[in-house]
């Protein structure tokens, strides 16, 4: 297919990818070394193949984080630089520190 090329320019075939169940994501999914998927309109939202969590917790809370920073920050994005603002919330998301369990206070 004529996307490949693009898609396997940012995406590792050798990964391992873990999505819900879009159809669109089996049909990436047979391009990648291996593939889980969690049913969530089943109620399945998390589950173990082998040692392997198969959830989507992740990037789900990239992307709330990345709508909140574009949102939040900039208000505004351009198509054209849309890609800088990903390469931005990426840094972001890489570099955050863990929270520690209770509440965090401003101080």
């Amino acid at each position: 297919m004529a996307h490949d090329p693009l898609m396997f320019k940012w995406f590792n075939r050798d990964a391992v990818l873990c999505t819900d169940e879009l159809a669109t994501y089996r049909w990436f999914g047979g391009k990648m070394w291996n593939h889980f998927s969690v049913t969530h309109s089943a109620g399945e939202y998390v589950r173990t193949e082998g040692k392997l969590p198969v959830h989507t917790n992740v990037t789900e809370d990239f992307f709330g984080l990345f709508k909140t920073g574009i949102l939040g920050i900039h208000h505004w994005v351009s198509e054209k630089h849309l890609h800088r603002y990903g390469t931005e919330q990426e840094f972001r998301y890489n570099s955050r520190k863990p929270r520690s369990a209770g509440f965090a206070f401003a101080g």
